[in-house]
């Protein structure tokens, strides 16, 4: 779901890691135009955060399943012996 908001849209009141003051971020589009101190925020649209923590929302969401299949030629099986009995 993609939300449409109105560019630039200024997320007031935001605290970005461990910073103690809170900022504006302005975001014009797809991307992040500006972060700058609440004094110099531009007027328009605003969505205030409340001195919440914005996270970047990193995520590596690949994976190389054809390496899967090649494993056990690849390395050496250092695993034991399965147990086939108990005596």
């Amino acid at each position: 779901m993609v939300l449409a908001m109105p560019s630039p849209t200024v997320f007031a009141n935001a605290r970005i890691g461990t910073a103690s003051d809170v900022c504006a971020i302005v975001v014009d589009g797809p991307r992040i135009a500006a972060v700058v101190p609440m004094a110099e925020a531009p007027t328009g649209a605003h969505v205030d955060l409340d001195g919440r923590t914005v996270t970047p929302g990193l995520i590596d969401g690949h994976n190389h399943l054809m390496y899967y299949g090649q494993i056990e030629n690849d390395y050496v099986n250092l695993r034991p012996p399965d147990v086939t009995s108990i005596q």
